[in-house]
């Protein structure tokens, strides 16, 4: 789950995965830290299917 909402090939890592539920459905916040810039980025993806359903600044 962490590997697809972190490019690793970009030089992005997660660093922090936390379960959650929104809308009555599982999902896990994963913050993602860009190497390069430094730019910090939370992503909301689907517990059960890995899917990425948003992306915010953190």
């Amino acid at each position: 789950m962490a590997r697809e909402a972190a490019d690793t090939s970009n030089g992005e890592a997660a660093t922090a995965i936390e379960p959650e539920r929104q809308n009555d459905r599982p999902v896990c916040l994963v913050s993602v830290l860009g190497i390069g810039d430094e730019a910090a980025m939370v992503h909301v993806v689907d517990a059960r299917t890995g899917e990425i359903l948003g992306r915010r600044p953190a």
